[in-house]
């Protein structure tokens, strides 16, 4: 079940009585797009405060729309840094427009992620990083569109906290 998409793996629970609640207890999760948003959004909530809270949660595969609302894409990530994820893809598509980074410091304060992948979308809007990423169990990094901030000296340092990092991949990325 966990090659499945979030949907497929609730709409399988209506097969049996066994496999009722086996969605709440997955340690992978991946929440692919859906023709509503309206409906992406609720699945997205319902899933995460349905969800066993006493499993860990080990992967999360999110795609993160412009009408996605910002509280709840907030929320997804304090969940997810609150249940020892260890592996977080997250896919933005915000096209033409700024990119909310209230969430940044919930991701790059998760001490439990070894693997880190950051796509975003357009080429016009970057993700703003903070100077320093305290992620010091992260293995593997891949970034696309992002802007790394420069600490007073003009210096850009934010991998000097990731002592495990061994795979490093940067698309498209500046400093600012």
């Amino acid at each position: 079940m966990e090659f499945l998409s979030i949907r497929q793996v609730v709409q399988s629970s209506v097969l049996s009585k066994r496999w009722k609640n086996i969605w709440k207890s997955l340690a992978t999760l991946s929440f692919k797009p859906f023709n509503e948003i309206h409906k992406y959004n609720r699945s997205l909530s319902h899933v995460l405060s349905n969800r066993d809270h006493y499993v860990f949660l080990h992967n999360l595969h999110l795609t993160v729309f412009i009408s996605i609302a910002p509280k709840l894409l907030n929320d997804a990530i304090k969940y997810v840094a609150l249940h020892h994820l260890q592996k977080l893809t997250l896919y933005i598509d915000f096209k033409f427009k700024e990119i909310s980074n209230s969430f940044v410091p919930l991701i790059f304060n998760c001490q439990s992620l070894t693997f880190l992948d950051i796509f975003i979308s357009s080429s016009r809007s970057s993700l703003k990083l903070p100077p320093s990423l305290l992620l010091p169990s992260l293995e593997t990094f891949h970034l696309s569109n992002v802007t790394f901030s420069a600490r007073d000296n003009d210096c850009v340092e934010p991998f000097s906290t990731c002592t495990s990092l061994t795979t490093l991949m940067l698309r498209h990325s500046m400093h600012h």
